[in-house]
């Protein structure tokens, strides 16, 4: 994801919660491994998963003054492309 409102992802809160059929996967950003200020890996174990398309649920908390609790809750979801086969 591109940086919100100037702020890198090392300084805001996220999750990712990949989905595929009926299951899903939920990754906080603690669970993932940091390469530079904006990009990080997360490390999937897509066995926990279902068949078909993987889909990403991104949920990150922005720093933002205009709100009662200091931040701004935003999601974005993405279609990966990544499709899981399993025999």
């Amino acid at each position: 994801m591109d940086p919100i409102d100037g702020n890198s992802m090392s300084n805001t809160f996220f999750k990712c919660i990949f989905s595929c059929g009926d299951k899903s996967v939920t990754l906080d950003k603690d669970d993932m491994i940091q390469v530079d200020d904006n990009n990080y890996v997360a490390p999937l174990n897509s066995s926990k998963l279902g068949i078909g398309n993987i889909k990403i649920r991104y949920e990150v908390d922005i720093p933002d003054e205009d709100f009662n609790d200091g931040y701004r809750h935003e999601i974005a979801i993405v279609n990966t492309g990544i499709n899981i086969i399993k025999p």
